[in-house]
């Protein structure tokens, strides 16, 4: 990532989903900040809230909580970071499931989500 980005820029990312002609969007997420450093986040998690296989028409598409306050690290946005310019940084977002699919099934991965067991430490 750091051959391709100015180090001055932050980049943030928004998921987009379309349902039956519906557009869903998230909130922006950083992935880079500009400290004395450049530092970024390897990976971000967007949660998909459904009710019958439908996206919840406000929160449908939301990213997954952090918190980074008990760490030593640099944060982003309350998730560990590390400095970009020394490695060729692989940016990942993972998709997490909750509430019920078209059949009213359960659908919980949120509840295996790694920033919920980073957290947690």
């Amino acid at each position: 990532m750091s051959q391709y980005t100015d180090a001055s820029q932050s980049i943030q990312i928004q998921m987009v989903m379309i349902v039956d002609n519906q557009l869903y969007k998230s909130g922006m997420k950083s992935f880079t900040a500009i400290d004395q450093t450049t530092v970024c986040v390897p990976a971000r998690t967007v949660v998909v809230n459904l009710n019958r296989g439908m996206p919840f028409v406000n929160g449908g598409l939301q990213w997954s909580s952090t918190d980074c306050a008990l760490s030593a690290c640099s944060c982003v946005e309350s998730i560990c970071a590390y400095d970009c310019r020394v490695s060729n940084a692989q940016l990942t977002v993972r998709v997490g499931w909750t509430g019920t699919d078209g059949n009213g099934a359960p659908m919980n991965s949120l509840g295996s989500d790694i920033w919920r067991f980073e957290n947690a430490l």
